[in-house]
This record gives structure tokens, sequence and C-alpha cells, in this order.
């Protein structure tokens, strides 16, 4: 086959005259020659006459090739797409096809489309490390891009639910949490937390942790446990100014003038050390 467009046709003529075992392999020869030198439209049309003859059960892979080559070598994304469908309809649970699909959808932003693929992967995924990262991803485009937040708390949860020591995900869900002011919700977090601070190592995100927490005990009304978390925050990080300041007005509220008085006069020294002299 030095000349592949003429040995394409004579194929083709074969190809009419013969049935059975000997037109299989007929196709084959077919696909093989159209792959090898690139004529991807003929490629394609032989991936379709082989799903008609039903050279194979399992016709979602031929479906999914299809979409591969006019995603990969056609740029054509509605053929891929419909493509990716079919082998979807014959096979719900065919994770190659799921994952073109889910390229495309990427590419052309459709953000709530990505997340329902996402979460149906997880659904299909055995493994608890691989299921706790697909959560935490349908998580962040639920929380980013289809603007989603109860959504994105829901997945955050159910991620945690699976592997509970996974640190880096309480920062997150607490930042949600007061986002949508779902104190009591937040407050839950609050031993977990601690006993997973010294695990992180971002020095940054321990402190947004504990600051979240205390502005939680201050919106529960519980100031004494707020000004443990402030206290902590800032025996780590002392120049944190918002975290200063709650402690400040939490002192204030237990009846603590004098030590809310002190941070106040510190605060306000700094302010004037920055004005120009």
């Amino acid at each position: 086959f030095d000349k592949p467009v003429i040995a394409l046709r004579l194929l083709a003529e074969a190809l009419e005259g013969v049935h059975g075992a000997e037109h299989v392999r007929l196709l084959l020869k077919v696909r093989e020659v159209a792959v090898k030198h690139g004529f991807w439209e003929a490629a394609i049309d032989n991936l379709k006459d082989q799903i008609a003859a039903r050279v194979i059960s399992q016709v979602e892979l031929l479906h999914t090739e299809a979409g591969n080559l006019y995603a990969e070598k056609l740029g054509d994304l509605d053929q891929a797409k419909a493509a990716y469908q079919a082998a979807l309809e014959a096979n719900g649970e065919h994770k190659p096809a799921l994952a073109g699909l889910l390229s495309i959808q990427r590419q052309r932003e459709e953000w709530t489309a990505v997340l329902g693929l996402v979460e149906r992967m997880e659904a299909l995924t055995t493994s608890v490390e691989e299921r706790v990262a697909l959560r935490v991803e349908a998580a962040a485009l639920a929380r980013d891009k289809a603007r989603d937040p109860a959504r994105a708390i829901a997945l955050y949860v159910s991620a945690m639910a699976l592997i509970p020591e996974r640190t880096e995900l309480i920062l997150p869900l607490l930042e949600l949490y007061v986002a949508a002011r779902r104190w009591e919700e937040a407050e839950g977090l609050g031993e977990q937390a601690t006993e997973g601070l010294l695990s992180i190592e971002d020095k940054g995100e321990r402190l947004k942790i504990l600051q979240y927490l205390g502005r939680v005990n201050e919106e529960l009304r519980k100031d004494d446990v707020a000004c443990l978390y402030y206290e902590r925050a800032l025996s780590a990080s002392p120049e944190a100014i918002e975290v200063e300041l709650g402690l400040a007005f939490a002192y204030d509220r237990l009846g603590r003038g004098e030590d809310a008085l002190k941070i106040f006069r510190v605060l306000m020294e700094k302010e004037i050390d920055r004005l120009p002299k």
C-alpha cells in the first residue's frame, strides 16, 4: 500500500462483495490504512461502518474512538460530543467517554455540566482516595464556577466523611460556612480543626482557621471560646490586626475592658508609626 488513496478505494470496492469474517477483516484493514496515513474522515467513516456491522459488541469503544478523532484530529467538538454521548448511551459507565465529554465541556466552560460529570465519575470510582479527589474537585467547581455554595458544602462534607484526616479541606469548608452564616456547623469543625492544625504546614492557613473559629464563636455569643482561638492565633502571628481587633471586642463583651484597651492602644500606636514623619 504505497499509494494509500488507491488502497482505500480498492478496499472499499472489495467490501461491497464480501460478508462475514472477510468483511470484518477488510473493515479493520481500511481503518489501519486510514489512521496510518492521516485520513481522519475516512477513519471515522470506517468506525461508523464497524458500529453498523457490530464488529464488536462493545460499540462504546468505537464511538469513543470516533469522538477522540473528531476532537483531537479534526477539532470538531460538536461531532466529538455527539460521539461520546452515543458511547454513553451504549454504556453509561464507560469512563473514557466520560473523560472525553468532560474535556469538551471544560473547554466550553459549561460548568454545571462539568460538575455533573465529575460527580458521575466519582460514583463509578472504587478507590477512596480517587473518590475524595473527585469530590474535592466537584466542590471547587460548585464553589468557583457553578456558584452553588450549598452544593460545594455538601461535597466537602462528604469528602471529609470518607477521609476525616484530610485537614486541607477544613479551611475551604470553614470559609463557605462563614459566608453562608452557618455558625453551628462551622463550630462543629472546631475540634477537628484544632486537632489537625499541627499537620498543616502553611502558617497563613493555620492563622485563617483560628481566625474563622474565633469569628464563629463570637457570632454564637461564646466570647470566652472566641478569645481562646484569637489568643492562639496571635501567639503564632502577633501582627494579625484583624485577629487583634476580634480579640479586643471579645474581651470588651466579657467585661475585660482593660485587656481590650491595651490592644486598642497598641493598634493605635502602630497606626501612628505608619504616618509620614
